[in-house]
């Protein structure tokens, strides 16, 4: 995370269902909440800096009060990585295996990455199954699905 953010008003975000996480576009909606649920860095808030309200900026809010702006996971194989680590540490509470696959197109609906959290190859459960065109937003999706099904059980 980079990037102190000063004089702000602050927002709450909206509540995701698994159908719109799906759905979610690489950008710093999904790096902020994949920061905040899944990496647990701080707090998800929608900035507007009182002296450039039209601006709207998904950051994080640090235990400290900090504001920052969220690594690049839905863009980045780099900051998508430690997601990875993070849920596949086995030496957290909650733990789950990571199968990743190359759609080619050829007997797959179209070319892109599936990323599956929990037990692999279970591609029908869709709370831990994500496909993009991209392998860290497919990661990111899947990393969001899979945390936010745990929480609420």
């Amino acid at each position: 995370m980079t990037n102190q953010i000063i004089p702000y008003v602050l927002e709450s975000p909206r509540i995701y269902i698994p159908d719109e996480i799906l759905n979610l576009e690489a950008g710093p909606i999904l790096d902020a909440l994949v920061s905040s649920l899944v990496l647990s860095q701080g707090t998800y808030v929608i900035n507007r800096p009182k002296r450039f309200p039209h601006i709207i900026q998904h950051v994080i809010q640090t235990p400290d009060g900090r504001l920052v702006l969220p690594d690049n996971h839905s863009t980045d194989i780099g900051a998508a990585w430690p997601v990875i680590e993070k849920l596949t540490d086995d030496k957290s509470e909650k733990w789950f295996t990571f199968a990743m696959r190359r759609c080619t197109g050829w007997n797959d609906p179209a070319w892109g990455y599936e990323v599956t959290f929990g037990v692999p190859y279970q591609h029908g459960n869709k709370d831990k199954s994500a496909w993009a065109t991209t392998a860290p937003l497919a990661i990111s999706r899947a990393a969001l699905l899979v945390t936010q099904s745990t929480r609420h059980r």
